[in-house]
């Protein structure tokens, strides 16, 4: 061995076991067959094509193999595989890829094209899973989410479950990770679900739907708590058009028929124990100062066709449908403001009235049966007395030529 060779080629040359077939290519000394090592070797061929480190051979490719699978190859495309032995694009990796960042040859997510193991570009019909971690960032007309991971910090016109419809599975956490509950809120500009629901389908559905539980004190001193609330807020606004403003807006648009014999209607409140006051309630807010809406309730037509108009302006009445009951009422039909009610029912006497009605009613209350009486003496009755027996209530009796 020359002594003026290197330190390190003097101690390689230690775990050198077998040395073979030199070519000497443009002044350079070169294997052709191979070196090997005392666990490893490095071959070539006459051509120079290949040189394969490790104890296999491979096609016009650098590879370094463990045991007899490539865990990293160059092609002689100079494309980089890792775990694959003919990466056919730049960087071709086989199992799960750890970062703390992707980068984008340009400044939006645009350019970044994500596609599946056959090379098809990902569209809406398809979508990027992130099984685990985290997706920060996000800036995109679509995002499509499946099962698993966390999602941060995302703009987006669309957040979608393709392929499955739901979001069994998603959870809207905090900075740190917290899941959000009744402290926390998920707050967006707009949304929006358009879904179509094809013949078939069973169960009941909503396409946005808030189920809220409180336990104990929860809320505090707090003045709105609710599953779902909408919010409609401006000053001194100008659009004079015969449109709608509305905290909620509930539409009911379906044409032709409807053959459920259940509630069809534009909103719908319901009231499911007897906790409630009411299943559909007016309140007057904006305690800092005086305000003075038209109405508690109101009607207003956007409808200029003559013939349209509601049945009843108000409707007490329903027949029993399915195995329900007829609507009746536990006091009265109607309360007004001065505590005054109104009854109805099937009384055709005083002392009839009274049995239905009891003796609580306030005086100036109205009892209005439906049995036919004579004509002078309509079944009208009004509470006139707070005394006991029959006398309390009247009849009202009117003249023949009435």
């Amino acid at each position: 061995m020359n002594k003026n060779t290197s330190a390190f080629s003097r101690k390689i040359a230690k775990f050198i076991t077998s040395f073979t077939s030199i070519a000497i290519v443009s002044g350079v000394s070169v294997a052709v067959a191979a070196i090997t090592f005392s666990n490893t070797s490095i071959t070539g061929d006459s051509s120079f094509n290949n040189i394969v480190v490790g104890t296999s051979t491979a096609s016009s490719n650098l590879l370094f193999i463990a045991t007899t699978s490539p865990i990293f190859a160059v092609s002689s495309t100079g494309n980089v595989g890792i775990g694959i032995a003919n990466p056919g694009t730049s960087l071709e990796v086989a199992g799960v890829v750890s970062s703390t960042q992707l980068r984008t040859p340009s400044s939006t997510i645009s350019a970044l094209t994500f596609t599946n193991a056959s090379g098809t570009s990902l569209t809406a019909s398809t979508y990027l899973q992130s099984a685990a971690g985290f997706i920060t960032n996000v800036s995109s007309t679509r995002l499509d989410v499946t099962t698993g991971g966390t999602i941060a910090n995302v703009s987006s016109t669309n957040i979608s479950a393709s392929g499955f419809g739901t979001f069994p599975t998603l959870n809207f956490t905090n900075a740190s990770g917290t899941n959000l509950t009744a402290s926390g809120y998920l707050q967006v500009a707009s949304v929006s679900g358009d879904t179509t629901r094809a013949t078939g389908a069973t169960g009941s559905f909503q396409t946005i739907a808030g189920d809220l539980t409180y336990q104990g004190a929860a809320g505090g001193t707090s003045s709105y708590h609710a599953g779902v609330m909408g919010n409609f807020l401006g000053d001194t606004l100008t659009n004079a058009n015969a449109t709608v403003h509305a905290g909620t807006i509930g539409k009911y648009s379906v044409t032709t028929s409807d053959a459920l014999v259940g509630p069809k209607a534009g909103l719908v409140g319901e009231a499911e124990t007897s906790v409630a006051n009411s299943a559909v309630m007016a309140v007057l807010g904006g305690d800092s100062g005086t305000v003075t809406p038209g109405a508690a309730y109101g009607v207003r037509y956007l409808n200029s066709t003559a013939a349209s108009k509601f049945g009843f302006g108000l409707d007490l009445f329903s027949a029993a449908v399915g195995s329900y009951k007829a609507v009746d009422y536990g006091t009265a039909d109607i309360r007004l403001s001065s505590g005054v009610r109104i009854y109805t029912g099937s009384a055709a006497t005083r002392a009839a009235v009274r049995t239905q009605v009891g003796d609580t009613a306030p005086v100036g209350s109205l009892y209005v049966g439906s049995s036919s009486v004579a004509t002078t003496k309509p079944n009208l009755y009004v509470k006139v007395l707070n005394g006991p027996g029959d006398t309390d209530w009247e009849r009202v009796v009117t003249a023949a030529s009435d």
